[in-house]
């Protein structure tokens, strides 16, 4: 993706006459682009041939948009970054649908998300946001923006939990897309954490020496 995206950047950048400072950041929007729609596809793909499209959307869209604000580790490679994705959402959206069907007490969606948004708040209050030795955040303003946005998503995953648990009493379905949503945000809460930075860390390390 990263050649595709700077070979049409560079045809763009020549034909407008364009300098190369204005090339990169062509070359950037369209990575973003790209990265975009081919998670959205595979995801799609996946989650169709598993028979769980909605849930694994879903918590896709959870983890990427609280990432946004949160930050957290993610790996220097594009296509380990999608393949982690993509295993995670699909296997962890399918465990949703599992759970749904073999749990069917009430008190089981209640007790997963008070558990599990216990710890994301924990964990978004004491860390967020986690920034990238790479990327570093030093404007404290930007700092405060991403926190308090962080704090928002987070508001609005609970609400739309709880939303999805009541709902999900008469209709199993929406309960399993409360779990994956529940999925979503503790794998991004995990990123957060140290443990989770040292996870992809090898993972990344593992990828080079095999190149």
């Amino acid at each position: 993706m990263e050649n595709l995206s700077k070979g049409i950047a560079k045809e763009i950048s020549q034909s407008l006459q364009y300098d190369t400072e204005k090339e990169a950041v062509i070359a950037y929007g369209l990575l973003g682009i790209l990265q975009l729609i081919t998670n959205i596809g595979l995801t799609l793909l996946l989650g169709f041939i598993f028979g769980v499209p909605g849930q694994a959307i879903l918590l896709s869209f959870s983890v990427s948009l609280l990432r946004r604000f949160s930050g957290g580790a993610h790996s220097s490679s594009l296509n380990l970054c999608t393949i982690v994705g993509l295993v995670y959402s699909i296997a962890f959206a399918r465990l949703s649908v599992t759970l749904t069907h073999q749990f069917h007490q009430t008190w089981m969606p209640i007790g997963v998300g008070v558990v599990s948004f216990a710890i994301a708040w924990i964990t978004l209050v004491q860390r967020a946001p986690v920034d990238h030795p790479n990327k570093p955040i030093r404007s404290i303003p930007k700092k405060q923006r991403m926190r308090r946005g962080s704090f928002a998503v987070m508001a609005f995953y609970t609400a739309m939990y709880l939303f999805l648990v009541i709902i999900g009493c008469d209709r199993l379905t929406f309960r399993s897309f409360g779990y994956s949503l529940v999925f979503g945000v503790l794998w991004q809460t995990f990123t957060m954490t140290p443990l989770g930075q040292l996870l992809l860390s090898n993972l990344d390390k593992n990828l080079i020496k095999r190149r």
